[in-house]
């Protein structure tokens, strides 16, 4: 069975998932589409430019993230991230996180390669991101949602939530918007607008800097859903200081937890990478 599943079941925050009938999801309860147009981004539209206050946090978080030299920050462009520890929830009636081994190879703002390893209990999940497109392939299928700007938006927002998030690379970006900084436990929190993405409310640590939590509300399937990324026990690695504990709670539900990465930082990925699947 192939389907795209909506806010509930989460695959890489609730793209999609590919099963055979032995292992069928249940069907899950399905939120009307008009709750999409009851108002706009929760977290407003941005100002034109960059306010003085949320500016110096986003700087202090780069330098935080780059041991002091924000020229770093360009290392994670392009990178590649394996997670030996991690785990999924396939469907809100699961008790427990389905064993998973995540790999990544991105290039920013908007390339990716991202292999999900379900250690033989399904069909394995892999997502490409090109531009604003986005393609799944579970095992040699193809996902009827591929090649399409719905499921690109997601990866592309989910990526940047934690992955791209957690390497500063949105911090950096000249077509960042930063605004409304304020005191949020542990920290401050700032609202940071992208294009193409909703607006992120991040929040950095008042000891660190370092980014923690990440909350945003994606428009998917033509339902508005609230996403919430912890970054945490960040640690070094060439050079940048990132989280390598990650958990995604999708409407009040755990979706998602990553660990124990291994990180390589390569000159250039082949654009070729990310060259949609054929099935």
């Amino acid at each position: 069975m192939r389907r795209l599943i909506g806010s509930g079941a989460l695959v890489l925050a609730a793209v999609a998932v590919g099963c055979g009938p032995e292992k069928e999801l249940p069907d899950l309860p399905k939120q009307p589409k008009a709750a999409a147009a009851q108002g706009g981004d929760p977290h407003g539209a941005p100002p034109a430019a960059t306010d003085p206050a949320a500016k110096a946090v986003l700087d202090r978080a780069v330098k935080a993230i780059a041991d002091g030299d924000p020229v770093r920050i360009a290392r994670g462009r392009s990178a590649k991230v394996t997670y030996q520890g991690g785990g999924i929830k396939l469907s809100t009636t699961s008790a427990d996180l389905t064993p998973t081994v995540r790999v990544l190879e991105t290039v920013w703002p908007d390339s990716a390669f991202v292999a999900d390893d379900f250690k033989g209990q399904l069909a394995n999940n892999t997502f490409y991101l090109r531009g604003q497109r986005g393609w799944l392939k579970t095992g040699l299928a193809l996902n009827p949602a591929s090649g399409t700007v719905d499921l690109g938006r997601v990866i592309l927002t989910d990526l940047t939530a934690w992955h791209w998030m957690t390497l500063g690379l949105p911090l950096t970006d000249p077509a960042a918007v930063a605004f409304e900084a304020t005191k949020k436990a542990p920290g401050t929190a700032v609202k940071i607008a992208l294009p193409n993405r909703p607006v992120y409310l991040v929040t950095f640590d008042e000891a660190t800097g370092l980014p923690v939590r990440v909350e945003f509300h994606p428009v998917e399937q033509g339902v508005r859903v609230h996403k919430v990324f912890t970054l945490a026990d960040h640690k070094p690695f060439g050079g940048l200081t990132l989280a390598t504990k990650i958990e995604m709670v999708q409407d009040g539900h755990l979706g998602e937890r990553w660990a124990a990465p291994t990180w390589e930082f390569p000159e250039s990925i082949p654009p070729s990478r990310f060259d949609p699947p054929k099935e």
